[in-house]
């Protein structure tokens, strides 16, 4: 017995020092990710960078299928094809040479009226959505303590898309003051012209520094209160909507723009929008898939306990039962599945107890099952 529990906390210690470099490896890929995007927006246009950064959920999806086994659908490579047709119309309408922006001529451009209010109505629109998150929360927390409740209660709706929304538009703010940081700071690297001579430059600095940890504490936030399936497809239409707008009025990126542009332009944004919106529902049909196999577990572990006396009407009442239970997986609403999710099976019969539901599950090993890359272990039950 020694000798095992020695063995397993050996093979413990080693999975954990796997996990760990896993993360590590993980983090290491993240990092450098982000540096290519903030190299990116010095050398070309801010709309085009967070296009192409769609580009994420075609990855997802396919080392999802690598890493974690998950199945890829038809819709998977629907969403594919659009992503990266997208892309490329949206690169090929902003083909033109990327503007030169050194620091007087950003100073000047801070100074415009129409991007000072830009900043000010997008800055009014975070602190209103904070200030909202803030309320809220408070509100909840009193009702849980009222109620005697240990866990604070979910959000309503309309805050939990305040969340997702609060996190995009903070992303809007990030990418804008990026590229001004990346466009300043790379001639200062890698030219010798330090770009870095006024103190308006610190405040850019600033700005970008403090609303990178704001936005990802927003997505987690986001992701505190909504499924995956919510956060990730709003969050990328919303980010990437802002992003263009920003982008036009503070940069002028859309000035140059000829009649080919702005067909070509608006074109990629729906159809990579097609895309984004594709992986959102290839993401649903795969956990109604997974509801469905875990159902049909559930009922062949449970069928072998219709014995006695009245086994056949009790084999009959759970037979209606799962047939009810499958049709609301296919069809019925999301909201309407989780109200009824903790509907019990009747019994099969007055006998049926561990010994049936034990056998099954012991022979029945640990299922692994993925949903949008996140991985999960689930008995067959």
């Amino acid at each position: 017995e020694k000798a095992l529990e020695q063995a397993g906390g050996e093979q413990l210690r080693r999975d954990k020092w796997r996990a760990q470099l896993i993360w590590m490896f993980g983090f290491l890929v993240f990092l450098l990710g982000n540096i290519g995007d903030f190299v990116s927006l010095g050398l070309t246009r801010q709309s085009v960078v967070t296009l192409v950064g769609s580009w994420a959920l075609v990855v997802n999806t396919m080392t999802a299928k690598v890493l974690v086994g998950e199945d890829v659908i038809k819709l998977d490579v629907a969403s594919i094809v659009l992503i990266i047709i997208g892309i490329v119309i949206t690169v090929l309408a902003s083909s033109q040479e990327q503007d030169e922006w050194d620091l007087p001529r950003l100073v000047a451009q801070y100074k415009v009226p129409r991007v000072v209010i830009m900043l000010v109505v997008l800055a009014g629109v975070i602190f209103f959505c904070l200030a909202t998150m803030a309320m809220d929360l408070l509100q909840r927390r009193r009702a849980a303590k009222a109620k005697g409740m240990n866990e604070i209660p979910k959000p309503r709706k309309v805050i939990k898309f305040t969340y997702c929304f609060a996190a995009a538009m903070v992303g809007c703010y990030s990418v804008l003051f990026g590229k001004a940081v990346s466009g300043l700071l790379l001639p200062t690297l890698f030219e010798g012209d330090n770009k870095f001579t006024d103190a308006f430059a610190v405040i850019i600095v600033v700005v970008f520094v403090l609303s990178l940890p704001s936005q990802l504490g927003l997505i987690n936030a986001s992701l505190s209160v909504n499924d995956a399936l919510y956060h990730i497809p709003n969050y990328y239409v919303w980010w990437n909507a802002g992003s263009i707008i920003t982008g036009a009025v503070f940069f002028d990126e859309m000035a140059t723009f000829g009649l080919q542009s702005w067909i070509l332009f608006p074109l990629g944004v729906v159809v990579l929008f097609l895309g984004v919106g594709l992986v959102n529902v290839s993401m649903r049909q795969k956990a109604d898939m997974e509801s469905d196999r875990l159902l049909e577990s559930r009922r062949m572990q449970m069928w072998d306990g219709g014995e006695g006396p009245d086994g056949l009407a009790r084999q009959s009442r759970f037979e209606r039962w799962y047939t009810a239970e499958h049709q609301m997986h296919r069809t019925a609403p999301i909201k309407i599945r989780q109200l009824r999710s903790g509907q019990q099976p009747p019994p099969l019969s007055a006998g049926w107890g561990p010994s049936s539901a034990t056998l099954h599950r012991a022979e029945a090993p640990p299922v692994a099952y993925s949903i949008g890359g996140v991985r999960a272990l689930g008995g067959a039950g």
